[in-house]
């Protein structure tokens, strides 16, 4: 695990302010009818898709799940990229097929993930057999929420590659809500990450909220996976402040307003702006500047989107079949 400079701080810091700006930004243009993409955004939990792909290498794989935009940054998606796939144009990745949700960018070792809760899981599970088969020393890092792990891929999924020893590392995202159905509805345990004993691999249970934390303990289980030692099950305790989908984003889930005012008052970014500040790395100035750049290349990457060419009828069925 490489020792994180102040260069690379607030790197982290910079994606994850990205990507709360990115989806707040996303929500307006959805309202405005701008654009078609349905937006489920990952409003409190940066730090997760931030911490757990920062020290990855450009050739290790990750297999997203709905609210991983923060990992696609910080994997390399460059902003136009990014706005292009949510007003689904000809040149985004998957050339307007796919939003930005699942989407893929196979030359940054990002793979196309599914439409089915967990669905992605056995394609995850596949790729590390793949980079296994081919000997190399690449990690796939896949990405899952709290409800994806009640369902059978995840159950099948994760025995085969313990099974087979795979190079990979599950990271769950748990909101403490599928959907609407909160985490005491869905199980009997309260910590998911119980369940990796029973497929004999290691689990650990990570404060969602701190990306160094996230960082850390991701890391060792890459480094752990490198090794050829096998997988490891990361469960990343954290909150989803509005609801599933911009549908029901002011939705409160019949959630304790109690509840909702602890998990916001744990906001990851102002978390880790105090951490910043702490060790002299950031000020109120820096902050202002950080997000004062990213507001003015939103508004480039818009106008780039929308400029930007829209798929045509002969595009309907290019690269669908093989």
């Amino acid at each position: 695990m490489q020792d994180l400079t102040k260069d690379d701080l607030l790197k982290m810091y910079y994606y994850m302010v990205l990507t709360r700006k990115f989806e707040e930004t996303m929500a307006d243009l959805y309202h405005q009818g701008k654009i078609n993409e349905l937006p489920h955004r990952s409003l409190g939990q940066e730090a997760i898709g931030v911490g757990a792909t920062f020290g990855l290498r450009k050739e290790d794989l990750i297999l997203p799940s709905l609210r991983t935009r923060a990992a696609f940054f910080t994997k390399g998606v460059d902003l136009n990229t990014m706005m292009v796939a949510v007003y689904a144009k000809k040149t985004a990745p998957t050339k307007g097929k796919e939003s930005s949700h699942h989407m893929g960018v196979p030359e940054l070792g990002i793979i196309l993930g599914t439409g089915v809760v967990g669905g992605h899981i056995p394609v995850a599970v596949g790729a590390a057999l793949g980079t296994k088969l081919q000997g190399t020393d690449r990690v796939t890092v896949c990405f899952f929420g709290d409800g994806a792990t009640s369902r059978g891929d995840f159950h099948e999924g994760i025995n085969l590659a313990a099974v087979l020893d795979l190079p990979i590392v599950f990271v769950c995202e748990n909101n403490q809500y599928a959907l609407s159905t909160p985490l005491s509805k869905q199980m009997k345990i309260k910590d998911i990450v119980d369940k990796a004993s029973g497929y004999g691999i290691p689990g650990v249970k990570v404060d969602g909220q701190n990306v160094l934390d996230v960082y850390k303990n991701v890391q060792e289980a890459v480094t752990r996976a490198r090794k050829g030692l096998g997988p490891t099950l990361v469960e990343c305790k954290t909150y989803r402040w509005a609801g599933h989908s911009e549908l029901d984003a002011d939705w409160d889930m019949g959630r304790p307003k109690e509840e909702l005012a602890y998990w916001k008052s744990r906001d990851p970014i102002k978390i880790f702006e105090e951490y910043l500040k702490q060790r002299r790395f950031l000020d109120d100035k820096a902050r202002r500047e950080t997000e004062e750049k990213i507001e003015r290349e939103l508004e480039n990457a818009i106008k780039y989107a929308e400029k930007s060419p829209d798929p045509t009828a002969e595009d309907l069925i290019k690269d669908v079949y093989a």
